[in-house]
């Protein structure tokens, strides 16, 4: 029994040495972490972190996004023909500019206006981001109508010199837009208007369908002439071309309105016409008249006959005088509301 109580005693003392110097069994052990091995960095990408600057790749990339969009590829020829100008000496700013429409080649081009519309960005261009004295594009107007040049654009290099003159400019910007596979090409140049000399030049390729949205938006294309004969053909067409949907609705449903109101009153006061010349015994007796094997319609007697036929007639007169009314007010809005680009 003695025997038995030390080996007992022995067995629990010797547990609570070995509980002491280990963990509690709740506690499962931390595994060692690995660190990964370190990626190697390229010296330029590493001072450009070191900088707070963006990396090579990523500002490669910037100037590729930045480089697609077309304001900036228009800007980057107005900026390369403003720097050849410098180069000629003097103070850019004292001389006078005129932007003259580009030409348009190719069918696309010609038909979305495409060279008056690039123009017309270079020139806002040269105006704002140089501040240079470009001729206001009302006198240009003025004088390209003159000049029957308004809508072929200037390629002679003595019309040209010609237009300068007239405008009082010292030097002509001139270009083209041309189709270049899925893009455009656009060509730009400055010609002295003295020696008729091309000073400078500059060209970029623009992406098709920004350009062409650009088109289909630009306020330059539109007028307030075109605005009311568009109303005048189609009414609600000005406003829609003047960009006011909601107007464009408005008047094409009520137009549609009065003439079908007015088509549906003459063709009842033809058939009530009709029935007036065909009445009979029984329609002039006041009985009506009949269809068939149907009882008599009563109403269609000879006296209502001679009351309904002006009435129906002059319905339609009102109708037909409401949708006159609506396509001529149709017109009118679509000049006052339109703009002159």
């Amino acid at each position: 029994m003695g025997l038995t109580h030390c080996w007992l005693v022995a067995l629990v003392l010797s547990s609570q040495t070995e509980g002491a110097g280990a963990p509690p069994a709740s506690a499962s052990p931390t595994p060692p972490v690995e660190s990964a091995p370190a990626t190697p960095v390229p010296e330029e990408a590493a001072a450009a972190a070191a900088a707070g600057a963006p990396s090579p790749s990523r500002t490669s990339d910037a100037s590729a996004n930045e480089a697609s969009t077309l304001d900036i590829r228009v800007r980057r020829v107005t900026d390369a023909l403003v720097a050849g100008l410098r180069k000629q000496g003097g103070d850019v700013r004292a001389r006078k500019l005129a932007v003259l429409p580009f030409t348009d080649v190719g069918g696309k081009a010609k038909s979305a206006q495409l060279g008056l519309v690039t123009s017309e960005a270079v020139a806002v261009n040269l105006r704002k981001d140089h501040n240079l004295f470009v001729v206001e594009r009302s006198r240009l107007g003025e004088v390209l109508s003159e000049q029957a040049l308004a809508q072929s654009g200037v390629v002679d290099v003595k019309d040209t010199a010609k237009m300068g003159v007239m405008l009082d400019a010292d030097v002509v910007v001139v270009g083209q837009v041309a189709e270049a596979g899925s893009d455009f090409l656009l060509t730009a140049r400055i010609v002295d208007v003295q020696s008729t000399q091309v000073i400078t030049s500059a060209d970029a390729r623009l992406p098709a369908r920004e350009l062409m949205t650009l088109s289909a938006e630009s306020v330059v294309l539109r007028s307030r002439s075109d605005a009311a004969f568009r109303s005048a053909v189609v009414p609600g067409w000005g406003q829609s071309y003047n960009r006011q949907p909601l107007k464009s609705a408005i008047f094409i449903v009520a137009t549609a309105v009065s003439v079908v109101a007015s088509l549906a009153a003459l063709a009842t006061m033809g058939g009530l016409i009709v029935y007036y010349q065909t009445c009979t015994a029984d329609c002039q007796e006041g009985k009506g008249r009949r269809f068939g094997p149907l009882p008599p319609v009563t109403f269609l007697n000879f006296g209502n006959l001679t009351v309904l036929i002006p009435q129906a007639g002059l319905v339609a007169a009102l109708f037909l005088g409401l949708g006159v009314a609506t396509w001529a007010v149709n017109v009118l809005d679509a000049y006052v509301s339109g703009v002159d680009g």
